[in-house]
């Protein structure tokens, strides 16, 4: 910068804007603004004057002089800075009034965050020091030739620096500075405020998490104490799930809950060949993962999520959109993956909902310039009938003929750009879905046999193409603050836009049902005279950091043979809010609530009108709801209140139905996590 001397080095999609410069443009100061991205910045220090800096950010300030520092902002997420050399006063703000909520003196080798549980200084590793650096690194300019980088022979004390902006710099004396003459000592200084918490104490009670309690599975109560240790970085996130939940006795193993029959402490010792006690081990090595991610979806060249997880997409969402494997835990605990890599002209995705007992797959291969993006979508449930009712009153099909699910779809990207403020995506992808039998159905009295192999002609027969979705739309940002998303969905028959959801596993027997009763002639005529549309919106936001709110839905109707339109039953709700921990000042609640619900509006509907005849109920089959409620009784001490809607098995971890549907239970969770 002229005259100056500073320079900042800047990464790609990086908005970064230069509000004045001091000695340019009867500029007063020098003031600069971060709205997203990463900048490196080597301050001039000039020797006598009282030139400062200031960087603003959505949630922060920060005053500097004489330094090399970076700084990242991810809108919603982080807001850090580090410095390399020298001093910074960093001073966390409210984002819409501007209030000082804090403020830090972040010394070379520290490092803070606005969006970290505690706003403080931490010491950064020489090795994550240079890592976060990386990427910051000057081509052709030399930092050692920013006035003020050369090295001082004599020891100086410096002149008070004028506030920028209202932030005072903070201003150090060098090592050995004389002090103020006068003959009148300085007055001792007045007791500050107690101590923080050592940063490296603080990371521990981040990091390792215990809690002991009570927990209920498929209506049974256990005792639980279990350790969830924990590691998050900017890039990478692990945490780890190591229970002893027990009926009376921790000390028993025998009386150990075994999730799906499965002793998990025996790492393949109960085992007698070798390849079972291998793979028995394994198996139980990889349960104790709660989650482990890399890299972030969509942002990141490269990611991968592993565990338990709540939420897998592919593509633009038309057959799997925010899918979960989590539904059951801790009931039951899956090994989920979900992984994928994007080169300038070339993306994969790869999806498997459990390693341990691989049931539902997928992927997509994509090639573009970035701009347009054509991709192939596949998702199929290798055994979409292994949980049956085995009742055979209440399911005289059995096991359906052992069916497996496919899915199908071309995906197009329209238009993508990226403003900074506001980021768009345009999408139009079309799909459909055909069930494939390896045994020939169980043929029910006066219905049409159903062949085993592919049934094809539930897509496409006589000239005709049956059962298929079109779905396209636009998502994005605006503002840096709120995502949104808005689509318009188009079905004939069954076929259905983002069938594979949060709601899958809940209601895929039902739709195994309605493929059966299309097929041998049931509905055959009234599927194919239906049509549906609609329009499917959501948006979500973090607001002020401290509550993160998101809510989706999907408004259906039907155009039918007759030429009547009706509103359609398969609507689709999802609410999500989250209170994080220590975000709200002086209130000790955080908490979250996730609900998702198929068919919301027509149960609503029928219990007001009084058509139901059992009432409302909004947590049954066709529901997935969880939420916690956690208060901080002391430093290191939180009680939590866990409820949830879970499917009840029995002891071999098959499905139990209750008047023909999925029994569901509630189960409540009462804890005391432990902060060591």
């Amino acid at each position: 910068m002229v005259p100056n001397g500073t320079i900042v080095k800047l990464t790609p999609k990086t908005v970064f804007k230069i509000e004045a410069v001091l000695g340019r443009d009867q500029g007063s100061a020098n003031s600069f603004t971060l709205l997203t991205g990463k900048l490196r910045t080597v301050a001039a220090k000039l020797s006598g004057s009282p030139t400062a800096y200031s960087i603003r950010t959505p949630t922060a300030a920060g005053a500097v002089r004489g330094t090399d520092f970076a700084m990242m902002v991810a809108e919603g997420q982080k807001d850090w800075i580090c410095v390399q050399e020298g001093q910074v006063e960093f001073t966390k703000l409210d984002p819409v009034t501007g209030e000082v909520l804090g403020t830090l003196d972040i010394k070379a080798g520290e490092f803070a965050d606005t969006f970290s549980p505690v706003f403080e200084a931490a010491p950064v590793s020489s090795e994550r020091l240079a890592q976060l650096f990386s990427d910051l690194n000057f081509a052709k300019l030399d930092p050692a030739q920013v006035p003020g980088k050369a090295p001082s022979t004599a020891p100086a004390v410096e002149e008070p620096a004028e506030p920028v902006d209202g932030i005072t710099p903070v201003v150090t004396p060098g090592p050995g500075a004389p002090a103020p003459s006068g003959g009148t000592p300085p007055a001792a200084a007045a007791p500050g405020p107690a101590k923080d918490k050592d940063p490296i104490m603080a990371f521990l009670a981040e990091a390792l998490g215990f809690q002991v309690g009570s927990i209920t599975i498929d209506g049974v109560t256990y005792a639980k104490a279990i350790i969830q240790p924990k590691l998050h970085t900017d890039s990478f996130k692990i945490g780890l799930y190591l229970p002893v939940i027990y009926k009376s006795d921790l000390f028993n193993p025998s009386d150990w809950y075994h999730p799906r029959g499965n002793d998990e402490w025996s790492f393949g010792t109960d085992q007698v060949a070798l390849l079972d006690m291998v793979t028995d081990g394994l198996m139980d090595l990889m349960l104790k993962i709660r989650y482990v991610e890399i890299g972030r979806q969509g942002t990141d060249s490269f990611f991968l999520k592993v565990g338990n997880l709540s939420t897998m997409t592919m593509g633009h969402g038309s057959l799997v959109k925010n899918f979960a494997n989590d539904q059951d835990f801790p009931s039951i605990r899956r090994l989920g993956l979900n992984t994928g890599f994007k080169t300038e002209n070339f993306a994969w995705e790869g999806l498997f909902d459990d390693l341990s007992d691989l049931q539902v797959v997928g992927t997509r291969f994509a090639l573009g310039t970035g701009m347009f993006e054509v991709g192939v979508n596949a998702i199929a449930d290798l055994y979409i009938a292994k949980n049956y009712n085995s009742n055979p009153v209440e399911n005289p099909r059995g096991n359906y003929g052992n069916p497996a699910l496919l899915g199908f779809a071309l995906d197009t990207q329209l238009f993508k750009f990226d403003l900074g403020l506001i980021s768009s995506l345009g999408f139009a992808d079309v799909g459909a879905y055909a069930p494939y039998f390896r045994d020939a159905p169980v043929t029910l009295l006066g219905k049409n046999p159903i062949a085993a192999g592919f049934a094809t002609d539930g897509v496409f027969a006589n000239g005709t193409l049956k059962n298929f979705l079109i779905s396209t739309g636009v998502y994005g940002k605006i503002l840096l603050l709120i995502d949104y998303e808005l689509a318009f969905r188009f079905t004939k028959g069954l076929a259905k836009v983002s069938l594979f959801n949060g709601t899958y596993n809940r209601g895929k027997m039902a739709y195994l049902d309605d493929i059966m009763n299309y097929l041998d002639g049931t509905t055959t005529s009234e599927v194919d005279g239906k049509t549906t549309m609609g329009i499917y919106g959501s948006a979500g936001a973090d607001i002020l950091g401290m509550v993160q709110l998101k809510a989706g839905y999907f408004w259906p109707w039907s155009y039918n043979s007759d030429g009547t339109i009706t509103w359609a039953e398969d609507d689709n709700l999802e609410v999500t809010l989250t209170i994080p921990k220590g975000k709200i000042p002086m209130i000790k609640v955080s908490g979250s609530i996730t609900y998702q619900r198929t068919h919301f509006a027509p149960t609503v509907a029928s219990a007001l009108l009084g058509t139901s005849g059992q009432g409302v109920n909004l947590f049954d089959s066709n529901t997935v709801f969880g939420g916690e409620l956690v208060y901080g009784m002391m430093e290191g001490l939180d009680m939590a209140l866990q409820v949830s809607t879970s499917v009840v098995r029995d002891a071999s971890g098959q499905v139990l139905y209750e008047n023909g549907q999925p029994m569901i239970r509630p189960s409540i969770n009462i804890e005391s996590r432990i902060s060591f």
